[in-house]
């Protein structure tokens, strides 16, 4: 920089106050610039790791959150559970069915769901 302004002192002879209340003024600013810094760059460790503290705390609030309603989800798929029909009293056996040791049926058929295929 001191170079540059040598070469425009050099060639335009009327620059060299001007310039260099420039840089008085540019090294003046660069001082106040480089001081406040001092300060921004001392406290930034300690406010990054705040602020990652804080987003980690955050995300295990979010996890336990997902965790409980999961949790609550798997709660009503035990509390709610599909009831079969209660039996027709014409179609119920006897109390003392069966009488004997043999069991004979015929047309039975069975389905893992409603609208599933049916197993025989």
């Amino acid at each position: 920089m001191i170079i540059k302004l040598i070469a425009v002192v050099v060639v335009a002879p009327a620059l060299p106050v001007p310039g260099f209340l420039v840089f008085v003024i540019g090294r003046w600013f660069g001082n106040m610039y480089a001081t406040a810094q001092l300060f921004v760059k001392r406290e930034m460790p300690a406010r990054a790791l705040g602020f990652s503290s804080m987003i980690l705390w955050w995300a295990r609030i979010y996890h336990d959150f997902e965790v409980k309603g999961n949790s609550l989800e798997r709660l009503e798929g035990y509390v709610v559970i599909e009831q079969e029909p209660k039996p027709v009293q014409e179609k119920k056996p006897a109390a003392a069915w069966p009488t004997s040791g043999d069991l004979r049926v015929e047309g039975l058929s069975a389905c893992y769901s409603p609208d599933g295929a049916k197993v025989q």
